[in-house]
């Protein structure tokens, strides 16, 4: 009974917020076109196949829809001529019709600063996250991570990265960690921004407090963007594929052995324009985890519609 009532609670919230869009998009022209702040608020529905938690090796092995609704605050500032700098403020909401323990509530906080030295570019990115199960705290991050990027010519551009992240778990200190990852981006642009194919490969070493969580994890990234001409608007259409394999360095002791994971995510994310300021989303992912730690070896499927307005 709570959980109908708070899915029903946040169904009439997704639909005021819905109702809403069409005057918050009319109002941008009463905002200074030339100012540092920009604003989104975005309202979805889901259907997951298989809710869990995936930072707490978690799931319920049944499927629910969803509603959620984000608000987003973005400030932006330039530096002379070649640095630019912004920082950002996101709260998002999503609760379960069924699974109301599932339920999760997260603020982050993300900026970058970079500087432009003619042949190449570098910049820092810090972000800060904090995340809650069924109004319970069960997580919180800071990522400092500093990169180098350079174009060698129209086609082809690279970054290198390195990334430090400590992550702190409420419910299980044992998940406390400190992560070191390093890697690299190559970009091929075959027409512009407009069309484009993303690689990635790192290397992520985790350390946490217990020794079962330990573990060094080969990365890769696939992604491929398109902007596709459509009435007179562009359509977005990305689909990207990642992998990771994870090698642990202790036995865990529900197996009695050394775990080993194997992780797939294939996402496919089309996005309309509606309005200049109201935009339309639908996005799938489907991923397999195979794992020989019974709870982490599942598949599933999600699938996610959402309408957001920009000003």
């Amino acid at each position: 009974m709570r959980s109908d009532c708070k899915f029903i609670y946040t169904g009439i919230i997704v639909g005021t917020a819905l109702w809403m869009c069409p005057s918050l998009a009319s109002a941008q022209s009463k905002v200074d076109p030339k100012s540092n702040f920009k604003f989104e608020l975005g309202v979805g529905a889901s259907y997951n196949s298989n809710v869990s938690v995936t930072e707490l090796d978690n799931n319920s092995g049944a499927n629910d829809s969803q509603a959620s609704l984000y608000g987003l605050i973005r400030y932006d500032k330039d530096f002379g001529e070649n640095t630019e700098f912004y920082v950002r403020y996101r709260y998002s909401q999503t609760n379960h019709s069924k699974f109301s323990r599932f339920d999760r509530q997260t603020h982050s906080l993300a900026s970058r600063i970079v500087h432009d030295f003619g042949s190449f570019d570098a910049g820092i990115n810090y972000s800060y996250y904090d995340a809650a199960l069924d109004n319970d705290g069960f997580l919180s991050a800071h990522r400092f991570s500093p990169y180098i990027r350079k174009r060698f010519n129209k086609k082809v551009m690279a970054r290198a990265f390195y990334a430090y992240s400590d992550k702190n778990f409420d419910t299980s200190i044992a998940r406390d960690a400190h992560e070191n990852e390093g890697g690299v981006d190559i970009y091929y642009f075959i027409d512009s921004v407009r069309q484009y194919i993303q690689t990635q490969y790192s290397y992520k070493d985790v350390n946490s407090f217990g020794p079962q969580f330990d573990y060094g994890a080969h990365k890769v990234r696939v992604r491929y963007s398109k902007r596709i001409p459509l009435n007179g608007k562009r359509l977005r259409v990305r689909g990207t594929y990642r992998f990771e394999q994870r090698n642990y360095d202790s036995v865990t002791p529900s197996i009695l052995a050394v775990r080993d994971d194997t992780k797939h995510r294939f996402i496919v994310e089309v996005q309309y324009p509606i309005t200049d300021k109201v935009f339309g989303e639908l996005e799938y992912l489907h991923a397999v985890n195979n794992s020989n730690l019974p709870a982490v070896d599942y598949n599933r499927d999600l699938l996610t519609a959402t309408i957001s307005v920009k000003f």
